[in-house]
């Protein structure tokens, strides 16, 4: 069995999933860390299609999820993650 100690600064994004099973631990939590967006970006308008919105907005979703999920489990607070309505 493998144990690794160390700190990282990740996306909460990357790493929702092994916070929640706490695999990882968040330290440093009065550290803020800037918020950012996130952009899917196609070379033209014309290759936004109907598929390309469906992956946008499952994206969306998934995001969305893991975002409720932290909150809920008390690993990170909503001011930290603020809900975005961007389309």
């Amino acid at each position: 069995m493998w144990i690794i100690e160390g700190i990282a600064r990740k996306s909460c994004i990357d790493v929702a999933g092994d916070l929640l099973s706490t695999k990882l631990q968040r330290i440093l939590t009065g550290y803020h860390v800037p918020l950012t967006e996130m952009w899917l970006m196609l070379p033209s308008r014309h290759l936004i299609t109907p598929a390309v919105r469906l992956i946008r907005d499952e994206l969306k979703q998934v995001i969305e999820s893991k975002r409720q999920r932290l909150i809920q489990n008390q690993i990170l607070k909503e001011s930290e993650w603020p809900q975005c309505d961007n389309a």
